[in-house]
């Protein structure tokens, strides 16, 4: 599960990153402003559901270790 976690939290940054990248691009004026402010949206919104993974990637960790009667490392 930790290598899932931190692949949906290295993806929610990246598409974060596009996103800013297309919201740049839409303020310069650069291209298709519309279609660069769409993507920005849609990329924020993939980032968002990227980090809903990890998060609950994070807590089945934790009812797993619970279970075994490991401690919660979540912090």
């Amino acid at each position: 599960m930790e290598r899932a976690r931190e692949g949906h939290r290295r993806a929610a940054l990246a598409h974060e990153r596009s996103a800013e990248l297309h919201e740049t691009a839409a303020r310069a004026g650069v291209g298709d402003v519309e279609a660069h402010r769409r993507h920005a949206v849609e990329h924020r919104d993939a980032a968002v559901e990227d980090e809903r993974k990890a998060v609950a990637d994070d807590e089945r960790t934790a009812v797993a270790d619970r279970r075994e009667g490991l401690p919660d490392e979540r912090g």
